[in-house]
């Protein structure tokens, strides 16, 4: 083979080398770089009636134990119209809140298209909720009972773990929304 053949095959491949990556560039900064945040504690505006519910809480150990009531369980329809049916004592203020931010259990209600329909997270060893955007003072024997449908529903440890990978414990109390 000719320098001069050598030489163009090895320009060419370089150039082609660079477009690659320039390529390659592009397509991570589109995907990772600018992808939209997700916010896990908001609500579907789409989302229809729920047919499935997402129970976890942190147990004594300090150990997330899961629930999954699915829509051909049996309590299901329970769990929905029990959290639905919380008597709430009253709104909570700024000046109320408790330092602890973190939740002490959660349950999250799913439409038939896995779009979140209505969540409500407990802290303050349950006299304090925050249920579909909003803050309340109730009584803590609602998380007991929330507890005790969770525990009727925990999940193996090996499914466990795939199942914090799809939702993560909601880390911060959020801000209630202005209507």
């Amino acid at each position: 083979m000719k320098q001069a053949v050598k030489r163009k095959v090895y320009y060419v491949s370089v150039i082609i080398a660079l477009i690659v990556i320039l390529v390659c560039a592009v397509i991570i900064n589109r995907t990772l770089v600018n992808a939209p945040e997700i916010d896990m504690e908001s609500i579907s505006a789409e989302a229809g009636e729920p047919v499935s519910a997402y129970m976890a809480y942190v147990d004594s150990n300090g150990d997330i134990v899961v629930g999954i009531a699915e829509e051909n369980d049996a309590e299901v329809q329970e769990i929905i119209d029990f959290v639905k049916n919380i008597q709430f004592e009253g709104e909570y203020t700024e000046d109320e809140e408790s330092e602890e931010r973190i939740a002490d259990a959660w349950v999250i209600f799913y439409d038939a298209e896995n779009r979140i329909a209505s969540r409500m997270n407990f802290y303050a060893e349950g006299t304090h909720v925050w249920y579909d955007g909003a803050r309340y003072i109730i009584d803590p024997s609602n998380m007991q009972t929330l507890i005790e449908y969770c525990n009727r529903y925990a999940v193996d440890e090996e499914d466990e773990k795939t199942q914090e990978e799809l939702t993560p414990e909601p880390t911060a109390l959020p801000e209630p929304e202005e209507n």
